[in-house]
């Protein structure tokens, strides 16, 4: 048989220890062969063809213990060519298929080692993917491969708030990669900043508001130099609009001054922006990596209304530097630094505009192929690679960042058993539980009591290691406390929005001593950025009890509170939980409890009933307790 070619979409396995787990039987049938993915496999009957990416990666493709079949990888471009092929999803019957006969009877190929030999080639490629910044200001030279998909949300603030206060002045991201084919990638981005102003303006009375919004979409073009280096050609064309003056708090009607008249008008103006750059990366061994750039970034030079202009940035010509090392296989450390040569790109507190250079250095941690946590330092604020080299309005100050990646495009991790289905499967009311559902499951839940409060909230698992959440919720009473947090927390019947993330650290069903999780959630309450994180621990005792213990911590701008959550899960009889739950006060907030009987009167649906004086399930709220005490019901299902 010849000229034979088999694709596979491969699961992934445990990520959780150095060692990859196999494929389990339940999760074999899972296998799905419905695209052409990442890497294909070609059976070659009597010959071996190595072909020069086997060559430079020195591993053994030959899967299947047979004398007469060899595995290989080939390059894609090679089928394109080709008549189109039906691809079928695999029964597990198929599993022990003899795929050939001949007169003589063989021995049957084991697709199973063959898939999980697969599964391990993809994991160890996609956990090691290269950087396509190093920081915002300096793009490298690499591309996606084609097909390939990047979702990424970040967010930078100073590490000291300045005159904002609070978290200080922030910018946020969205941002889509995309790989057009290997050698070329597209991407789309938006960024948003409403803080006033880092330093105080002297001379002005009023301190400005300040408002920058980026979005656009950048090209990125690669070829190769050498066997080892890569040149590319980005370019990027943005919309950014900027305001100064007036406000840009919630249901604010003030003016402030703004930093290019004197008048108190506030100016805002749209303008058309573009970068250009040409990396040169060289990928001097397996762990290092190079990156030069020159770089032209185009801004305007200057900004006004109707009562007259005041000078800002201008065009920008500079080289940047980056290098990338990779320590360990899900772990990359990097670099960079961005010398401005003509313009400049940062001003003061006395409107003095200036070159800076634009440094970063960070970590980037993969949970797994699909999820990356990125965290770095550096005094560049705007987040696009034509914003990238500037530093904070009015200052030159350290800044801390941090962004999380999804590449729902990469394999996915292996599912967890659960040994205890009743108290992992849902979450707790005020004190969450650190267990996250299956990769492709939604859970959802909803609450309401007798004072008319409302929460909803919906999880999405992207990994069986990481889900995000969404969260609404309207709280109808007021808080007890009468601190400066609980009372700028929340307007009665005002609705509130948050979004969240959570990643799986420890379990128990897969040998770790406890079961624990990280959550961070943002969102605003009253106009007022609001974060949230916690620390889920749980340890199940066996399979009628478990106890959780979550430290909480929430900062803004108004100031920050702190708690510790604890909470047990009691099986009464099968399908029938008891969970008493309870915050105690370690900064700014209150003590206060929540008692719930929950049923599960189907598989993956339940419902609770429940009384609590916690002002609300949702985050901040519960740090705070309600002047009544409220009776209410929630359910939940996954699906």
């Amino acid at each position: 048989m010849h000229n034979l070619i088999l694709l596979f979409l491969i699961p992934i396995g445990s990520i959780l220890g150095a060692s990859i787990d196999k494929p389990t039987q339940d999760n074999s049938k899972d296998i799905n062969i419905l695209k052409m993915s990442i890497n294909a496999v070609k059976i070659i009957d009597g010959k071996k063809n190595i072909n020069n990416h086997q060559k430079k990666s020195n591993l053994n493709y030959n899967l299947i213990s047979n004398d007469r079949i060899k595995w290989d990888i080939i390059d894609s471009q090679n089928t394109r060519n080709q008549s189109p092929l039906i691809w079928e999803k695999i029964k597990e019957e198929d599993f022990d298929l003899d795929l050939y006969k001949e007169t003589e009877p063989k021995k049957p190929i084991n697709i199973k080692e063959g898939l999980y030999t697969l599964w391990d080639i993809n994991y160890r490629e996609q956990i090691d993917a290269s950087l396509l910044k190093i920081g915002n200001a300096i793009p490298t030279a690499n591309t996606l491969k084609e097909g390939d998909l990047k979702i990424s949300f970040g967010q930078i603030s100073p590490i000291k708030a300045g005159y904002a206060g609070g978290t200080g002045n922030q910018n946020y991201l969205g941002l889509i990669d995309y790989g057009i084919t290997d050698k070329i990638t597209i991407s789309g981005f938006y960024t948003h900043s409403d803080d006033p102003l880092h330093k105080k303006i002297n001379n002005l009375d009023v301190q400005p508001s300040n408002l920058w919004v980026s979005y656009g979409a950048e090209l990125k073009l690669k070829t190769k130099l050498s066997e080892n280096v890569n040149i590319a050609l980005q370019g990027s064309i943005e919309k950014w609009d900027v305001k100064s003056g007036g406000c840009n708090l919630y249901r604010c009607t003030s003016k402030s001054n703004n930093i290019f008249n004197s008048s108190k008008n506030e100016v805002k103006n749209s303008n058309l922006i573009g970068s250009l750059s040409s990396p040169i990366t060289w990928n001097i061994t397996n762990p290092l990596e190079i990156t030069l750039v020159p770089k032209a970034v185009f801004l305007p030079d200057k900004q006004g209304n109707n009562d007259g202009e005041g000078s800002f940035y201008g065009n920008n010509f500079g080289i940047g530097l980056g290098i990338a090392y990779k320590p360990l296989p899900k772990l990359k450390s990097f670099s960079s630094v961005y010398l401005p040569i003509a313009g400049e790109n940062s001003f003061d507190e006395n409107l003095n505009f200036k070159k800076v250079g634009i440094y970063t250095t960070g970590i980037r941690y993969s949970l797994d192929p699909r999820i990356t946590f990125e965290s770095y330092i550096s005094n560049g604020f705007g987040k696009t690679s034509s914003t990238g080299i500037l530093s904070i309005p009015s200052a030159n100050d350290v800044l801390y960042g941090g962004r999380i990646i999804y590449t729902p495009t990469n394999v996915a991790s292996r599912k967890i058993k659960r040994k205890y289905e009743n108290l992992n499967v849902f979450s707790g009311l005020s004190v969450s539980s650190p267990s996250i559902i299956n990769t492709g499951k939604r859970r959802i839940r909803s609450s309401l009591n007798g004072m008319g409060s409302w929460w909803n909230r919906l999880d999405i698992n992207v990994s069986n290691l990481f889900s995000f959440d969404f969260s609404v919720n309207t709280v109808n009473q007021n808080s007890q406390n009468t601190n400066v947090l609980s009372t700028k927390y929340h307007n009665p019947y005002e609705a509130m929005a948050r979004a969240g993330g959570t990643a799986l650290l420890f379990s128990q069903d897969r040998g770790d001593f406890l079961t624990s999780s990280f959550r961070l959630s943002a969102g605003r309450a009253r106009g007022w950025g609001w974060l949230f994180a916690e620390s889920l621990n749980s340890y199940e005792i066996n399979n009628h009890l478990k106890m959780n213990l979550n430290p909480k911590y929430a900062w803004s701008g108004f100031g920050d509170a702190a708690s510790l959550g604890a909470s047990l899960n009691i099986v009464l009889t099968p399908g029938i939980v008891f969970i008493p739950e309870t915050n105690i006060p370690l900064k700014e907030s209150d003590q206060n409890w929540t008692i719930a009987i929950r049923f599960i009167p189907f598989k993956n649906k339940h419902i609770d009933i429940y009384t609590t004086n916690s002002l609300s399930f949702m985050d901040i709220g519960q740090f705070f307790k309600s002047e009544d005490q409220s009776f209410g019901l929630s359910v939940g299902s996954i699906f």
